[in-house]
């Protein structure tokens, strides 16, 4: 009877025992996933940034010319991505 502690970092049981190559590829898979789900997120909010950042409005003041104009900065926009 072994009264060692557990010494996976993982600490989930038996995990220790599995191949260190077998975990590195299941590792590395599991981080490629991650990072698509990361990249499709981005992906969307920064169309709906896009969307936002693309509105337009026109001040039409009399006895001169009608001036257009952005809604939002979309540098500042770009930036709350990050």
């Amino acid at each position: 009877r072994s009264t060692d502690a557990c010494t996976s970092p993982v600490l989930l049981p038996g995990l220790n025992l599995v191949d260190y190559r077998i975990l590195a590829i299941a590792y590395a898979l599991a981080l490629v996933y991650l990072f698509l789900g990361i990249a499709l997120i981005s992906d969307v909010f920064m169309a709906a940034i896009e969307t936002i950042t693309s509105k337009e409005r026109t001040l039409r003041r009399p006895g001169r010319d009608a001036v257009t104009y952005r809604v939002w900065n979309p540098t500042v926009a770009n930036l709350t991505l990050m």
